[in-house]
């Protein structure tokens, strides 16, 4: 992925992460850890893309492997505060449709999601032990 490509998903990311007006620690999180993994400088100023139909337009433009990792990424991020909220669920529906991916595709791919194990706010992307420590 070149890095105007990495920016356009982290627009995506961000753009449903804000799409509530609600920002979680979880999400900021999320956000940190996808900046890190794409080598985006924390102090720039990156695209959010709020609105659904540009979302399909940008996801349109995407290589399929690259569609399919911003649309998991979306999920997740739509997940890490641990529900799904109308705005959410509204973005995420049209993009879902728009990408042909059905109903209950979406619905498997968003409960897993919610069931995955919570991270960190701020630390690494690693699940969590029962007992609070860090797996390995």
């Amino acid at each position: 992925m070149d890095e105007s490509t990495r920016i356009q998903v982290y627009g995506l990311v961000a753009g449903i992460v804000a799409s509530d007006h609600e920002v979680a620690s979880e999400e900021v999180g999320l956000l940190g850890r996808i900046r890190k993994r794409f080598g985006l400088a924390d102090n720039d100023a990156l695209p959010q893309t709020i609105n659904p139909d540009q979302a399909v337009e940008i996801l349109k433009g995407l290589s399929d492997d690259v569609r399919k990792e911003a649309m998991r990424l979306l999920i997740q991020a739509a997940a890490a505060d641990g529900k799904i909220v109308p705005e959410e669920r509204a973005f995420l529906d049209a993009v879902a449709e728009k990408l042909e991916v059905s109903q209950v595709e979406l619905e498997r791919r968003i409960d897993r999601a919610l069931a995955a194990p919570k991270v960190k706010p701020l630390g690494p992307d690693v699940a969590l032990k029962d007992d609070g420590e860090d797996e390995e």
